[in-house]
């Protein structure tokens, strides 16, 4: 899993790198992108998102996210991401 690279941002959600952000999904009505989101992260009852350029930040609560991917008929997977152990762990 990665992020995509900038001719695939460019390509696909309409951003470059820098300014990537889930509402670009809505540059992508072919639904080319899947979406992951960690469990843990995704138990906040609000998130952070820029609005396609990194020049200013949108906050937007759990419910209006899900009601966004649904009305550009994006899916959302949550995936358990484990945590990163230092080293005498």
């Amino acid at each position: 899993m990665s992020f995509g690279s900038a001719d695939r941002l460019e390509q696909h959600l309409g951003v470059e790198p820098g300014a990537v952000t889930l509402l670009a999904v809505f540059n992508d009505p072919a639904h080319a992108v899947e979406l992951f989101v960690d469990e843990d992260l995704w138990q906040a009852e609000a998130f952070q998102f820029h609005p396609i350029v990194n020049t200013a930040t949108l906050v937007i609560s759990r419910d209006e996210v899900m009601r966004f991917l649904r009305l550009t008929g994006h899916h959302l997977h949550l995936v358990k991401v484990p945590e990163k152990k230092d080293d005498e762990g």
